[in-house]
């Protein structure tokens, strides 16, 4: 038991350890077909291959240790802080990896994570991902989100990963105007209009890259989702595709699924639905 913020909590502290022993197999003359080096974060440092798929076997003889506190609200469960760390120890060099050039290094870049849910309408989040050999960051990313109220969202973020992309970005779910009766049906189905979207921007090309622009009209009883999608093939390529989707309320969603774009590109995205159709998923935190 402790005292945070003036408020009383509960501190845990969680050390994780996860031994790995497999020996080198020459694989180089089977066929790869789905596998990919999984990329390097707090869950897949747990993981003892570091392929997807199951095309390709990692040989590992290692070590990794971490440990995560979290300061927990000890009256309704909510999550005030987190702070974590996790590093490498390779007893052996690996020589199966996705370039095939052996990774000799001993130890792992030391992986630092935290999180502050400060009252109802803040958060803050960073990981970061640090080179104790160059002294320096490798990848990093920070966050912080504003919700004042339902389907009320403001989130900026910044990104880097070193040598390769520096991104600043800005993502929001915010009603326009009008107001929507939620009871669904009958003469109770009145108009509200939200925006919802994000929007990337590199600071190493200085230009836009992937981008989503959408507006949903709630009526109640049905809602329609219009937008446009923009991602980015090359430095200078990009796909830009249109949205147009309709849902029944408690019944069927028809055209495109703008829903699931919206939710994997907007933090803190709610359906607007989400209260009046127990069938749909849940809205995201």
């Amino acid at each position: 038991d402790t005292r945070l913020f003036g408020r009383a909590l509960t501190q845990t502290l969680e050390p994780r350890l996860l031994y790995v022993n497999t020996p080198y197999r020459a694989q180089e003359n089977l066929p790869r077909f789905d596998s990919a080096a999984k990329d390097f974060n707090f869950d897949s440092i747990y993981t003892a291959n570091q392929f997807s798929g199951i095309d390709r076997v990692s040989d590992a003889h290692q070590l990794t240790a971490g440990a995560t506190s979290r300061w927990v609200n000890a009256n309704d469960g909510d999550e005030v802080l987190r702070l974590g760390l996790v590093q490498r120890f390779q007893f052996r060099d690996q020589r199966i990896t996705a370039d095939n050039v052996p990774v000799k290094q001993r130890f792992s870049d030391l992986l630092l994570l935290g999180a502050a849910h400060l009252d109802t309408r803040w958060w803050l989040d960073g990981a970061l991902q640090f080179n104790s050999d160059s002294g320096r960051s490798e990848r990093a990313v920070l966050r912080a989100r504003y919700s004042p109220g339902t389907f009320q969202t403001v989130s900026v973020a910044y990104r880097l990963a070193r040598q390769q992309s520096e991104q600043v970005e800005l993502a929001w779910q915010w009603p326009l105007f009008g107001k929507s009766a939620r009871g669904g049906g009958g003469s109770s189905c009145s108009g509200a209009w939200y925006s919802a979207g994000r929007v990337q921007y590199s600071l190493r090309d200085r230009r836009l890259t992937d981008s989503v622009l959408g507006f949903e009209y709630d009526a109640g009883c049905w809602v329609l989702r219009v937008g446009a999608e923009r991602l980015s093939t090359g430095r200078a390529e990009t796909n830009t595709r249109l949205m147009l989707q309709m849902e029944l309320v408690g019944l069927s969603q028809l055209g495109s699924n703008a829903l699931n774009v919206l939710r994997d590109n907007i933090p803190g995205y709610r359906q607007l639905s989400s209260e009046r159709s127990a069938s749909l998923e849940a809205p995201y935190d």
